[in-house]
């Protein structure tokens, strides 16, 4: 691994941990080791990360359960807490928001817990999100389960759409210079699926 260094999200005190070096994230290579350990563990961050991913949601989308991605259920918390909490205008305002635990990989998908979803209105939390196929992947779940998707945030991740919502993140790869993706099949890469080099 190379240089580790922090990236900033502006007006807040929001990091990642990275460093250049690649790893990759089921189908997709990297070019950077990106950490949202602090964020996600951090009390203080993650309730930070929670109100800055709760914006677009307090007026845009009923939400009865957050659906996160193992690891973050203390965001997913804050995040509950933020729209159940939020203004007069909120949609969310004074409802007890639930949150579970999903299982995200390219094996399986499934709910840590016996959560009943038919019916229910889900926003999903993602950690990193660097393949819209990996979030049609949970929203396939979620749509099969009976209930409806109310949005998609991550922590990190490429932006696009998931059944023509847009995927909130809280840090997007444009956010990082040079920062690029690509596919491997066969040990062979098929080139650069997004290349950021300006800023």
């Amino acid at each position: 691994m190379g240089h580790r260094a922090l990236l900033f999200k502006t007006g807040s005190g929001l990091f990642l941990a990275l460093e250049r070096g690649d790893t990759v994230q089921e189908e997709i290579s990297m070019n950077f080791c990106i950490s949202t350990r602090e964020l996600r563990l951090s009390a203080k961050l993650a309730k930070e990360a929670a109100r800055a991913l709760a914006q677009p949601y307090h007026t845009g989308a009923l939400v009865d359960l957050i659906l996160c991605e193992e690891g973050c259920e203390a965001v997913g918390a804050f995040l509950a807490a933020e729209l159940g909490g939020g203004s007069v205008l909120s949609l969310n305002r004074g409802s007890d928001i639930h949150i579970g635990t999903l299982r995200l990989s390219e094996q399986e998908t499934c709910t840590r817990e016996e959560l009943p979803l038919r019916g229910k209105s889900i926003l999903l939390l993602t950690d990193l999100l660097m393949s819209p196929k990996r979030a049609r992947r949970a929203a396939d779940y979620i749509l099969g389960s009976g209930a409806a998707l109310s949005g998609v945030c991550a922590l990190f991740g490429v932006p696009g759409e998931v059944e023509k919502r847009k995927i909130q993140c809280l840090f997007e790869a444009s956010d990082l210079s040079g920062f690029c993706t690509w596919r491997e099949e066969n040990g062979l890469s098929d080139g650069p699926l997004r290349s950021d080099t300006g800023k």
